[in-house]
């Protein structure tokens, strides 16, 4: 910014510290941001955009845009439904190396009549009253994926104090959207550890090298409220390689940048008198049948349905039928809470 008058800087410095923020349970920030960023730029609108593909098409996955006529987003959207990735000067997914993360005037790529001519002018601009607009802007990328369209559209020509500020804008605006990039992902990878989890039809954990329960499903949870001390010993005496008792298998997680962290599993491997005649127990209170009372021992030995319908010679579905008339008569919301209840 060294090449930006003071008012500027500041005024940079300010949305940048705006940008570094992240508070999960506030309101979005960049809806926010952009206002300031379209005061500070000048130009007739300004905007930040991203894409993903989708049903053949490209969908809008963040739009925020500021000045713009209230049918570009409309158009713009219809426009891009049906859309080839490279729908206009760019590759919308991967933006070609010397568009990525720099200020460019769009008609430095293109000459105006080019510009003018491609489909985004004669289906989008045009039709929503800014045919006459040229584009001052960055494509922000993560590596050669496309996180943002980020500048500023005017029939004017653009001056040296906008690209500058635009470029300083450029930065601190990249971060913001790799921060939130990266949390999206965690919180993805988190609601699909919970699901992948909940489908173990055994006790399952996800520990840390202290023998740290980060994670679980409810079949584990059920043992640890049960056998909490037993359990815990149990984990670091596993990782440390000692005998242990209940039995446990290690299964060691590896990540760059991440502590050692090892799923571990409580397998059904009770003896066959002792888990016997828990079955016999558990089929006697809820009242299964002799089928019933089948399925159930399966499952407490971690058999999936495809496994039970060969080995008791019927078909996928029934055992599904078989499952359900089972978790209703326990009163029992899931196969995980079942086997719980049956080792308990």
């Amino acid at each position: 910014m060294g090449q930006l008058g003071r008012d500027d800087r500041s005024a940079v410095a300010g949305i940048a510290s705006e940008l570094a923020v992240y508070r999960p349970d506030s309101a979005p920030v960049l809806p926010q941001v952009m206002g300031a960023v379209h005061e500070l730029l000048g130009g007739a609108t300004a905007s930040i955009f991203s894409l993903a593909e989708a049903n053949g098409g490209l969908a809008l996955t963040r739009c925020h845009l500021i000045d713009f006529p209230a049918r570009f987003e409309p158009l713009f959207a219809r426009f891009l439904s049906s859309a080839p990735r490279r729908y206009g000067i760019y590759d919308a997914a991967r933006p070609e190396p010397n568009q990525r993360n720099r200020v460019v005037l769009s008609t430095h790529i293109c000459s105006r009549e080019d510009l003018e001519s491609q489909p985004m002018y004669k289906q989008v601009f045009h039709p929503a009253g800014i045919g006459d607009h040229e584009q001052l802007r960055v494509l922000l990328c993560e590596g050669a994926s496309l996180l943002a369209w980020f500048g500023i559209t005017d029939p004017a020509t653009f001056s040296t104090r906008q690209r500058r500020l635009l470029a300083a804008l450029a930065r601190p605006m990249r971060r913001r959207l790799l921060l939130e990039r990266r949390m999206a992902r965690g919180e993805r990878a988190g609601l699909a550890l919970e699901a992948a989890l909940e489908h173990i039809a055994i006790p399952a954990f996800v520990v840390g090298s202290h023998g740290v329960i980060h994670e679980m499903n409810a079949a584990g949870r059920s043992v640890l409220e049960a056998r909490r001390g037993e359990l815990r010993r149990a984990v670091v005496d596993a990782i440390a390689g000692r005998p242990h008792r209940p039995v446990l298998q290690l299964v060691p997680l590896h990540a760059r940048g991440l502590a050692p962290h090892w799923l571990v599993l409580i397998p059904a491997a009770a003896p066959h008198d002792r888990l016997h005649a828990q079955l016999a127990a558990a089929a006697t209170r809820w009242g299964l049948t002799r089928r019933e009372t089948e399925v159930a021992s399966w499952i407490a030995r971690g058999a999936t349905n495809q496994r039970i319908a060969a080995e008791l010679g019927c078909a996928e579905h029934t055992v599904e039928v078989h499952v359900s008339r089972i978790l209703a008569k326990a009163d029992l919301a899931s196969r995980a809470e079942l086997v719980a209840t049956i080792l308990a």
